[in-house]
């Protein structure tokens, strides 16, 4: 019998990565003034990308919003963690909230595109904080925008930053059980 593969869980921080970049491509996808069009590197107005993605040389005449996922870390806000408990199969399923940063770097040859930007990014991410919760973010907030600083300053060169910070929470899951008849345990990540 063939059925659907199992979906392995996505871990917390790409799902962090996933989400707000995903969501910054659709945003600019219509943008006036900063167009994103994933499939044409050419015309593209805007480039979005994680860290690790990313280059400075790349920066050229269009400006870029690079993502840096700062640590995350459990909350602790539930009573025991404890959402359910299954007696007959000695499992139980926990939940608590993950919580952690993201510094949006807004970055342009220019230092007044740069500060355009990063003031869409600022603000875009407060209007629109309900639909990165229905994309799987529990939560938004904090929104904060930086000062301008410069990156990179050669005789004819200059880059320049504009960092937007966000705060977001995720809603952690995980199954506990019973892995055989002695007492080893292990556990499972589940999707929200």
């Amino acid at each position: 019998m063939t059925g659907q593969p199992s979906r392995v869980p996505q871990t917390y921080p790409l799902a962090v990565k996933e989400i707000i970049l995903g969501w910054l491509q659709e945003y600019f996808t219509n943008h006036p003034q900063f167009a994103y069009d994933p499939g044409n590197e050419r015309d593209t107005k805007i480039k979005l990308h994680d860290k690790h993605a990313f280059n400075l040389e790349s920066v050229g005449d269009r400006p870029a919003v690079v993502l840096d996922r700062k640590q995350l870390r459990w909350v602790n806000a539930s009573v025991d963690k404890n959402f359910g408990h299954f007696g007959l199969s000695a499992a139980k399923t926990y939940m608590d909230l993950v919580t952690g940063g993201a510094i949006l770097h807004c970055v342009s040859k220019e230092g007044l595109v740069a500060e355009d930007l990063a003031h869409t990014v600022f603000f875009s991410l407060e209007v629109f904080r309900n639909e990165l919760r229905k994309r799987g973010l529990w939560d938004l907030q904090t929104v904060s925008i930086g000062e301008e600083s410069i990156l990179v300053s050669k005789a004819s060169t200059e880059i320049v930053s504009v960092p937007v910070v966000v705060q977001v929470y995720v809603q952690g899951k995980w199954l506990r059980r019973r892995a055989s008849t002695q007492q080893l345990e292990e556990f499972a990540v589940q999707g929200s």
